[in-house]
């Protein structure tokens, strides 16, 4: 009798279990739904139809009416990377809030505050989150792997007066509990021993090259390897009309 009574108990218990965890992942499944959705629409609002390439196509007009912060649209072919990025007061604000405000785990890709606009600063830091789902900055880890540098070359980056190619050429996990990031260099010299540095220890070997006079942009998101984690990716920036 005893045994029947613990039998049971354990299917009980393991019923239970699997209820909680259905729960949890339908949850974290909507979650992702709803984000997805949200930044779907603001693609459907941002497209601008143009034959002409050296016209913006992204409608910033519209943008702006929904969140002023708005400064460029970042996008790669062939991944997820398709996104408004905002310039706002803080480091915080966009880590949880969506691009028209709603409070949201998905948060919006965002240029250092620090930074002054679009790429005057000799480094132009964005940060994303990197979403289980695979969204947002979650396909830069894959820049770990050679072969995906290899197919993954340019980034475009609109803003409203200028279109740019992003050119990937180094990237590397760094601790973020050690101080890696710097905005501000002395000489050209300082500037380029910074980059080298990155260069060094990349994941992935590139033949872009980069002077003194070059802009870059740093983009960062969480990586998995290990807690504070981050996978940080440099690319040249060149202006192309």
């Amino acid at each position: 009798m005893k045994k029947k009574n613990f039998f049971l108990i354990a299917v009980v218990l393991i019923l239970i279990a699997l209820v909680v965890n259905a729960f949890f992942i339908f949850r974290s499944v909507n979650k992702y739904k709803k984000g997805e959705e949200s930044y779907d629409s603001i693609k459907e609002i941002a497209k601008k139809e143009t034959t002409d390439t050296k016209e913006p196509s992204v409608d910033f007009d519209a943008l702006e009416k929904i969140n002023p912060d708005v400064v460029g649209w970042l996008k790669m072919e062939n991944t997820v990377i398709d996104y408004p990025v905002v310039h706002g007061k803080d480091n915080d604000y966009y880590l949880d809030h969506i691009f028209d405000g709603t409070h949201y785990t998905f948060g919006t890709i965002f240029i250092d505050f620090r930074n002054r606009p679009v790429f005057e600063d000799d480094i132009t830091v964005i940060y994303g989150h990197a979403m289980l789902d695979g969204s947002m900055f979650k396909s830069l880890e894959q820049f770990e792997s050679q072969s995906y540098a290899d197919e993954h070359q340019e980034f475009s980056f609109e803003t409203r007066e200028h279109k740019y190619r992003l050119e990937p050429f180094a990237g590397k996990i760094v601790d973020a509990q050690i101080p890696f990031l710097e905005l501000d260099f002395d000489s050209n010299e300082d500037y380029l021993k910074y980059l080298q540095g990155f260069i060094d220890t990349s994941t992935f070997k590139s033949n872009v090259k980069v002077s003194g006079s070059d802009k870059v942009v740093m983009m960062i998101t969480c990586s998995h390897d290990f807690e504070e984690a981050r996978y940080v990716l440099l690319s040249k920036v060149v202006e192309i009309s």
